[in-house]
């Protein structure tokens, strides 16, 4: 009894010192470049909304609509829209608590739930007003919803892993590799009620019908062209970035190498069952995912981190078996140090270490303190217009490319290619280019020649504002 009380005490007491970590200084950050993507999305009006997520981006598109009723009702700002993502992180918890449960024991249920919620990137996306913490508690509600319906083989729990997956997918493309590694565990099961299965497969595939369409029909894909083929270095790098720090991910690892020892042994007296198919399920849910965006890289890069964040409650339950395997004291140590050094990692970063850090807000205070009236402004990448029009609280310089941006709407009043800066230009005594992180350069080529550039100034992430001077002019 006092056992149950010490796990179930420590579990609710890693889950205050999470929400505490996330909430704490939660508006401070200014809202870095995709953040501003979301919230201005969330802003549309909601017919709007589904427009954009249907011709523009269909990844996160059930957290923009989701996002779009909360400004809706409760107003926006950096704190107030980081607040969604907050909850459904907190949320995944207590699911996290009762997959591990089904499929091990309180214990490993207990360590799992102390592990991610004192996990850095897990804290770090909490606090960020992006698709991350919603796509993490859906797969693991699918996961979870797997295994009810593996154990009472009932239609409608099958019906509902399909509801839940396709929801996932919603949240985020790329939680349908998570699901897919799922599903790719039953080969390890005895027994499976196939046509049931077929229930969620068949649910599942007629909810993602109208996604899988608006993305295939738009060519969405062009959103992460920016992405290079990644090195085989960054497939045991993802354990580092999910650890957040090189003394968690060696714990980690011997965490995994007790737990494939142990399921190792399950296998040797049963191949095929129950018991070993939980080995399988985490394995698959953590080990597909990667491997197979780093397969479709060879040919279309789609490898980044902090897609696979959804990986993260498989990679605890995991080193919560492991450790359990092992003994008390050695689970003891493990998790204690393990939370340790995740919080001190937390603390003395900010709990923003794996997030971009954009100021948006000073650099667009700054263009419009500056500004002159008959100056002009322009953005490099043009989608930059977002963020800059997302901070401006008055009219400033008139914008000469892009024209307008779907987000952000109003007249067309500059020119739509860059080609159109050069006869445009000369209209103009002086013009703000803004930058950030990959510039074309192009934007800046297009001037017509002699313009000077006399002010430069570079802001936190990568923020970049220059002035450009037509010759003659002061």
């Amino acid at each position: 009894m006092i056992a149950a009380r010490a796990r179930v005490g420590a579990a609710l007491a890693a889950c205050a010192l999470s929400a505490w970590l996330m909430v704490h200084g939660l508006g401070q950050r200014p809202l870095w470049f995709d953040e501003t993507i979301s919230v201005e999305a969330a802003r549309l009006r909601f017919a709007e909304v589904i427009r954009y997520v249907g011709t523009h981006e269909g990844n996160m598109a059930l957290y923009h609509a989701l996002l779009h009723g909360w400004i809706a009702t409760v107003g926006d700002g950096e704190t107030t829209d980081r607040i969604p993502s907050v909850v459904f992180a907190l949320a995944t918890l207590p699911v996290v608590a009762l997959l591990a449960r089904r499929l091990f024991d309180a214990r490993v249920a207990a360590i799992s739930v102390v592990l991610v919620a004192l996990d850095v990137p897990f804290v770090a996306h909490a606090r960020e007003s992006r698709s991350y913490s919603l796509a993490l508690l859906l797969t693991t509600l699918a996961a979870l919803c797997l295994v009810i319906a593996v154990e009472d083989r009932r239609r409608r729990s099958w019906l509902l892993y399909g509801v839940v997956a396709a929801l996932s997918v919603y949240a985020h493309l790329f939680a349908a590799l998570a699901i897919a590694g799922q599903v790719v565990s039953l080969v390890a099961l005895r027994g499976v009620p196939w046509r049931r299965a077929w229930v969620a497969g068949l649910t599942g595939a007629v909810l993602l019908a109208p996604l899988g369409l608006s993305v295939v029909l738009s060519d969405q894909g062009g959103q992460i062209d920016w992405l290079e083929a990644p090195h085989l270095r960054q497939l045991p790098g993802l354990l580092l970035w999910l650890t957040g720090s090189h003394a968690v991910a060696v714990l980690f690892l011997a965490g995994l190498a007790a737990a494939l020892v142990a399921a190792a042994r399950e296998v040797a007296r049963s191949a095929r069952s129950d018991s070993t198919w939980r080995w399988a399920l985490a394995l698959g849910w953590l080990a597909v995912p990667p491997l197979a965006a780093f397969l479709i890289s060879l040919e279309k890069p789609v490898y980044l981190y902090r897609y696979f964040l959804f990986s993260l409650p498989a990679l605890a339950v995991l080193v919560a078996a492991g450790f359990v395997s092992l003994g008390y004291r050695a689970a003891i140590v493990g998790t204690v140090a393990a939370a340790a050094f995740s919080v001190h990692t937390i603390v003395s970063c900010g709990a923003d270490c794996p997030l971009r850090y954009d100021e948006w807000r000073a650099a667009t205070a700054y263009v419009q303190a500056e500004a002159r009236p008959g100056d002009a402004i322009m953005f490099d990448p043009a989608e930059l217009r977002t963020a800059y029009a997302h901070y401006a609280a008055v009219d400033g310089p008139r914008l000469l490319y892009p024209d307008r941006w779907p987000l952000v709407g109003g007249p067309r009043v500059g020119v739509p290619s860059i080609r159109g800066i050069t006869t445009r230009a000369p209209q103009y005594r002086r013009i703000w280019l803004v930058t950030w992180w990959l510039p074309s350069g192009a934007v800046a080529a297009a001037l017509p020649p002699h313009w000077t550039r006399t002010r430069s100034r570079d802001f936190a992430g990568n923020v970049r504002v220059r002035l450009y001077v037509r010759p003659g002019s002061s």
